[in-house]
């Protein structure tokens, strides 16, 4: 089973993953509490430059989000003997009638843990600390074990010769962890088609004004916005004005990305529309 390839940081691990013992479920459950109560979850971990991201993680400053608690993890349990790999997902998630889709937003992003039992496969082993507000979703199994695990033992772990075929689904992540960096996942219920316009109007129920200025202003210039036509699909059909990205990254950052409205932004904005419709006269 693969761990890094740094000779060094290989024997710290392997180190650290003896002090848990022989793979049972009590060795996984002491990894979870060793985790849980010596690391600290944070979005904007402390990395040093030098260093190897799960290097520092693990030894220095033990302080990181859901993808470092899960490659430490998948780490831990191979050199434990225990097959491991690591998943990316979306935990939570929320549903807007109107459109009838999903949106999972950017801080839904999530990366787990999964180890692999015999008889039973690959199952979650979530080690993140509920970081969540309570009553708020969250990934199955993020605050309690797997009940696969309640009678692991040794002999439920795959023999290491039999690991082979396991590998090509599993990954070293190397010196660079694996950042999710879209802005939101958006699943549609069914085939109809989504519309941008009653989402906005649920997520956003007093229109901006910076829409509205955009709308007259590209109305000005002989392109009315078809009821329907999502804004990056509008720009893209007509000569944008040059601070077009500007105003999608600000209003896909508002509709999807959770970002807060900026009065100061939406002003600038609408300024610069007025200014651009006075051009079309």
């Amino acid at each position: 089973m693969e761990l890094p390839d740094n000779p060094k940081l290989q024997g710290k691990i392997k180190t650290l993953a003896a002090t848990f013992g022989a793979p049972t479920r009590e060795s996984l459950l002491s990894l979870r509490r060793y985790l849980h109560e010596n690391y600290r979850y944070s979005l904007d971990p402390a990395m040093p430059s030098e260093a190897e991201p799960i290097d520092s993680f693990l030894f220095e400053t033990k302080t990181g989000y859901c993808t470092h608690f899960a490659t430490a993890t998948v780490l831990l349990a191979r050199a434990m003997g225990i097959p491991a790999r690591i998943a990316f997902g979306w935990s939570g998630g929320r549903y807007f009638s109107a459109p009838n889709l999903f949106v999972f937003r950017a801080r839904e992003a999530h990366a787990w843990a999964e180890i692999y039992l015999k008889d039973r496969g690959w199952v979650i082993f979530e080690t993140t600390p509920a970081i969540r507000e309570e009553g708020s979703p969250s990934l199955a199994g993020i605050n309690e074990i797997s009940p696969y695990l309640a009678n692991f033992g040794d002999d439920e772990v795959i023999p290491k010769q039999d690991t082979t075929p396991l590998l090509k689904a599993s990954f070293w992540i190397g010196s660079t962890l694996f950042i999710l960096l879209i802005g939101a996942l958006i699943i549609k219920r069914s085939p109809t088609r989504a519309s941008e316009h009653n989402l906005v109007s649920e997520v956003l129920p007093n229109s901006p004004n910076y829409l509205s200025a955009f709308r007259r202003a590209s109305q000005a210039h002989g392109n009315p916005m078809p009821s329907g036509r999502t804004l990056r699909a509008h720009l893209k059909s007509i000569a944008a004005p040059d601070f077009a990205t500007d105003l999608l990254q600000y209003h896909y950052a508002v509709l999807y990305g959770d970002q807060p409205r900026n009065r100061l932004i939406e002003k600038k904005l609408v300024h610069q529309l007025r200014k651009w419709e006075k051009e079309a006269t």
